[in-house]
């Protein structure tokens, strides 16, 4: 929705192409919400709860573009592609909300951000030179 509003429209195109081209990405990028979902089971033991990441909207809309990078494009390895994926998920900070209390910052030491469109097809990319070898 608020791609849509014409105004705005030069200011994003802006910041995207900051991104790609000059590996200048918004901070809020790489600032992530996690937020504890319920299992089953006994919510006072911490194994009965999810973390689910949570990334803001033009983040996820910028690595849903780098996505649709057509994957023989992709396995050339741009050295912008390059630096535009460790931007995006490379230091990183997490807070974890709780009952609408975020937690101190903390950096984030491995692990992806679920909902991103991204990696799975850096999976795949990843993985073919290992099915290639064995076919």
């Amino acid at each position: 929705m608020l791609f849509q509003i014409k105004a705005l429209q030069p200011l994003i195109k802006e910041v995207y192409n900051q991104a790609l081209l000059d590996d200048v990405s918004p901070k809020s990028w790489k600032d992530i919400r996690v937020r504890l979902l319920p299992k089953k089971g006994d919510l006072t033991e911490l194994k009965n709860w999810r973390p689910i990441s949570l990334i803001n909207c033009d983040a996820k809309i910028f690595t849903r573009i780098m996505k649709n990078v057509k994957v023989s494009t992709a396995f050339r390895f741009h050295p912008t592609f390059i630096r535009c994926i460790e931007n995006l998920f490379f230091g990183n900070t997490v807070q974890i909300n709780v009952n609408g209390h975020l937690s101190p910052i903390v950096n984030q030491q491995r692990g992806l951000r679920q909902g991103d469109p991204l990696p799975p097809i850096m999976f795949n990319i990843a993985l073919e030179p290992l099915l290639l070898s064995i076919i």
